[in-house]
């Protein structure tokens, strides 16, 4: 076979599973939508509003966190989506699905899909496939989709994975450059999110690991450069944390500090319940995952419960593998290599005051990609070691067969109960807040023509507790001069509160409904000889 036609036939094979990846994104986020900023993603946006690229990524001072990366990557994000706010969420869309890319491709390197041809090349790529498809369906996604800060959670996750490819390939391909491509990933991650300074012990595992392959220690210069530079890398971070955030020591979640905060005994019930979380199991409260685990149906229950069926089965497969044939260092490092990524990216996330699901999607992917590698190494390279035997041979392929069917079970299982939590979406505290705030853009600039500069807004009551910060910033993403054109928001409990000057042609007047959770317009009826009982009829 030519090299032409293998480059042919693979990319036949690539290209119909992206075109997939990008329809399964848009389809299981089509109900997620931002059309208005609220929270920290206004508060965000008001320093973009306000400083220019150089000081908003490299602020002179902070309250306890310094992501440059993260922010130079906002700065673009606001600079791409402008004022079309209610394209955020389709943003946060396109960088999922450019994330499923980067996990289709991690798993076929997994499964050496490109190292096989025809069956085992289809087989192997549909595994990728369905881990990249169940990445994008996962509700551990809720956070990265529906807020603008949503870029935040994605692009650690993005950059913690890449770090866990760099230095599997670096054991695999015994290659230095993938050491140090992992070295510079590092470092970004820890300047997009400061909890992934937890994978720092990873490196010396490797280092260790990739000695043990090659059967002897020594102390040569390359390898000690290989040792030093995370060293330095994490030097440097507490360094310019010190100096510019003023600590040391990350800060917590909601503005706790980690050193006030951490208790032993609360950050090992985390963990636990991450493990839950990973295995299918919604363990948290209501406002933070959607929908308590006791409030789900018996049908959900018992499909998760058989998942685990199928993964001791998966797990089983390739332990009986592995040990038919000659356990070496790689398989030893390989393997500490994802367990200690995984239990590295729980405990990280653990250690605050709260478990938020977005906390979770690292750890899952990182397990999916785990089934992909026990599946990739219960052929491959083990496969070709003993293909002058028929009858093992024959052993190998039923193996990998079994375990490629019961990963594809695991899938069809999960996806019902992975799209029932993702229904409950709305649940989650901060779903809440979007919906609310979507419905104010709805209800005033979404409206009404020629908004900016010519109509304010009036809010009767503000039981929802949005302070004169979002009343005077809320307008200005919308504006392409950033200012909002003195459109403002406003808070009042009578109509004798409105201004003397207001009328219907210059006012949005609004009524908090407390059972649905949105806003009334009840513009009409205020400066239409007003129904006032009408009016309180409609707030009940």
């Amino acid at each position: 076979m030519t090299i032409k036609k293998i480059t042919k036939d693979k990319v036949q094979m690539v290209l119909p599973a992206l075109f997939a990846l990008i329809l399964i994104g848009f389809f299981v986020n089509r109900n997620i939508q931002i059309r208005g900023l609220y929270g920290d993603d206004l508060y965000l946006w008001s320093f973009y509003g306000e400083d220019n690229f150089w000081e908003f990524t490299f602020p002179l001072k902070t309250k306890g966190n310094f992501r440059p990366f993260y922010w130079a990557l906002s700065y673009l994000e606001f600079m791409i989506v402008g004022r079309h706010v209610n394209y955020y969420s389709t943003f946060n869309v396109f960088v999922n699905i450019f994330i499923s890319f980067v996990i289709y491709f991690f798993s076929m390197d997994l499964t050496k899909a490109f190292e096989k041809n025809g069956r085992g090349a289809i087989q192997a790529s549909l595994i990728s496939f369905l881990t990249a498809g169940m990445y994008l369906g996962s509700h551990f996604a809720a956070y990265q989709i529906g807020q603008v800060l949503g870029l935040l959670e994605s692009m650690a996750l993005l950059l913690a994975i890449i770090v866990l490819w760099m230095l599997y390939r670096f054991i695999e391909r015994r290659n230095s450059f993938w050491y140090f491509a992992g070295c510079i990933t590092y470092f970004l991650v820890i300047f997009t999110h400061e909890r992934y300074i937890a994978l720092f012990p990873l490196f010396y595992l490797v280092l260790i690991g990739r000695r043990l392959i090659v059967g002897r220690f020594d102390s040569s210069m390359r390898y000690m450069t290989k040792a030093f530079v995370p060293i330095l890398e994490l030097v440097f971070f507490f360094g310019v944390r010190m100096f510019i955030a003023g600590q040391a020591m990350p800060a917590g979640t909601a503005g706790t500090d980690v050193s006030d905060t951490f208790d032993l005994i609360q950050a090992l019930g985390y963990s636990i319940q991450q493990v839950q979380y990973i295995f299918g199991v919604n363990v948290g409260e209501a406002y933070l995952d959607g929908i308590n685990w006791l409030d789900t149906p018996l049908w959900l229950k018992l499909s998760v419960y058989f998942s685990w069926v199928i993964l001791i089965l998966m797990i089983a497969v390739f332990i009986r593998e592995s040990f038919r044939k000659a356990i070496d260092p790689e398989w030893v490092s390989l393997n500490l290599l994802f367990i200690t990524f995984i239990a590295m990216c729980i405990g990280c996330s653990s250690i605050t005051v709260r478990l938020e699901i977005r906390w979770v999607y690292v750890s899952y992917t990182a397990a999916l990609l785990y089934l992909c590698f026990m599946y990739g190494r219960s052929s491959g390279r083990c496969e070709e070691r003993i293909s002058g035997k028929s009858r093992k041979k024959s052993r190998e392929f039923k193996a990998k067969e079994v375990f490629a069917i019961m990963f594809i079970a695991y899938c069809i299982v999960m996806t019902p109960v992975e799209q029932l939590y993702r229904s409950n979406f709305n649940n989650i505290f901060f779903m809440t807040d979007i919906s609310r705030v979507n419905s104010l853009a709805d209800e005033t600039i979404g409206k009404y023509q020629n908004f900016l500069g010519v109509r304010q807004t009036y809010i009767f009551y503000n039981r929802y507790g949005m302070t004169d910060f979002y009343g005077e910033y809320f307008y200005k993403p919308f504006d392409p001069e950033k200012t909002g054109q003195g459109s403002e928001v406003h808070f009042i409990n009578d109509i004798s509160e409105l201004p003397k000057e207001a009328s219907y042609d210059n006012s949005v007047v609004l009524l908090e409904s407390t059972d649905t959770k949105r806003y009334l317009d009840i513009t009409d009826q205020v400066f239409g000889k007003a129904d006032w009982d009408a009016i309180k009829q409609m707030e009940q």
